[in-house]
């Protein structure tokens, strides 16, 4: 069985994922679909990167699946592949939050995980977002500096739902609905 990122919510997505996955054909940012997606949006969460004359890779990198369970096949993909892929995530995305137990620990993210760069955007609009305002004073001030103590985004659940909130916002996506933090009213980051 295949696996995919807890993103992308129904099962006729999976399908097509998982098919895009068994075919082989794509092209990189200059694919249709993609560049339509990002008039769309205007902006795209997975892009494509050439790595060598024939092979192709997304970043983010998507989640490993049963069929390419290593990060070089994820690495390594014809270039139609990969847009094929970047085209059904991207059209997929939704930011929502999730929390699990990992360990005895809670944890609480984002998904998929945010990009930093998409995180200082939403820190440089004003009025900053409710529940981010701790954040973004940091998160901007590491960017000033050009140094950032830690590449993991920890949140706690009202800074993660605001911010996936925001999120889908600028990605021009519908908001997914959590119960994580009942104080946050339904306006913010619209």
């Amino acid at each position: 069985m295949i696996t995919f990122p807890t993103a992308i919510p129904s099962v006729a997505k999976l399908a097509l994922l998982a098919t895009i996955f068994a075919t082989t054909a794509c092209t990189t940012t200059s694919h249709p679909e993609i560049m339509s997606q990002a008039k769309t949006a205007g902006r795209l969460y997975w892009r494509v990167y050439p790595k060598s004359d024939n092979t192709f890779y997304l970043i983010p990198r998507p989640e490993l699946t049963t069929q390419f369970p290593n990060p070089e096949a994820m690495n390594n993909l014809p270039r139609e592949q990969a847009e094929k892929m970047a085209t059904a995530l991207n059209s997929a995305l939704q930011f929502s939050v999730e929390k699990t137990n990992e360990g005895g620990t809670l944890m609480i993210r984002v998904v998929p995980e945010p990009l930093l760069e998409d995180v200082l955007e939403i820190c440089r609009q004003k009025p900053a977002q409710l529940f981010l305002e701790s954040r973004c004073q940091k998160e901007l001030a590491w960017s000033e500096k050009g140094y950032r103590p830690d590449i993991y985004l920890k949140f706690d659940a009202c800074e993660a739902v605001a911010l996936a909130r925001a999120l889908n916002v600028i990605y021009g996506k519908k908001d997914s609905p959590s119960d994580l933090c009942p104080q946050l009213p339904d306006h913010v980051a619209k």
